[in-house]
C-alpha cells in the first residue's frame, strides 16, 4: 500500500501506483490496519481510474459502504476526500454527451467537438483529455464520434465550455 502511495505522489508512476494500490485493496478487512489500508488504497486506486476515464472500474472500487468503516468515522479529511471522489464519479456518468469532433489540431493539441444532443453547441477539448494517450490516436480524428464530460471553465472574464475525460465511441 505505502508503494502504490510513493509511486503515486512522489513518482507520478500512474501504472505500477495502481498495480500497488489494487493489490492492498482486500474483499473482507477484519483487522483495523487491513481496514485502513483498504479504504485508503480504494480512494487512490479510484482516483487514478478516474482520472483516466475509467469511470466503471473506479465507481466498483468505492463503493459508499466503506464508509462504514471506523478508519473513515475516525479521519473526517479522508471521509470528506472519499464523499467528494464518489459523488464526482456518480456526475461524471450522468453528464457524460456523445459528440463529433469537428475539427482536431495535432500541433496544438487541441480538438473542437460539437454536442450531437444540442447541434451547435460546441467544446473544446486539449488532447491530453482524451483517455486513450493522444499519441495513440489516429492522425484524422474528424468527424469521429467522442464521448465527453462537458465543463465550464471561466478565462479572461468569458465563460468556455470545455470537454473532459473525452474517449472514443465505438
Amino acid at each position: 500500500m505505502d508503494l502504490g502511495i510513493f509511486y503515486y505522489q512522489k513518482m507520478r508512476n500512474l501504472d505500477e501506483a495502481l498495480l500497488y494500490l489494487q493489490k492492498a485493496i482486500m474483499k473482507t478487512p477484519k483487522r483495523y490496519v487491513e481496514v485502513r489500508d483498504t479504504v485508503s488504497a480504494s480512494y487512490y486506486a479510484a482516483k487514478i481510474l478516474f482520472s483516466r476515464g475509467e469511470v466503471k472500474q473506479a465507481r466498483e472500487i468505492v463503493s459508499p459502504k466503506l464508509l462504514r468503516y471506523e478508519p473513515l468515522r475516525r479521519n473526517q479529511q479522508l471521509k470528506e476526500k472519499f464523499i467528494a471522489l464518489i459523488q464526482k464519479i456518480e456526475n461524471s456518468e450522468k453528464t457524460s454527451l456523445e459528440g463529433k469532433v469537428i475539427s482536431a489540431d495535432h500541433e496544438r493539441l487541441y480538438v473542437i467537438i460539437e454536442s450531437l444532443s444540442s447541434p451547435g453547441s460546441t467544446y473544446l477539448g486539449h488532447l491530453s483529455e482524451f483517455v486513450d494517450e493522444y499519441e495513440a490516436l489516429p492522425e484524422n480524428i474528424d468527424g469521429r464520434r467522442v464521448l465527453f464530460v462537458p465543463d465550464e471553465v471561466r478565462k479572461g472574464g468569458k465563460l468556455r465550455k470545455t470537454a473532459r475525460l473525452i474517449r472514443l465511441a465505438s
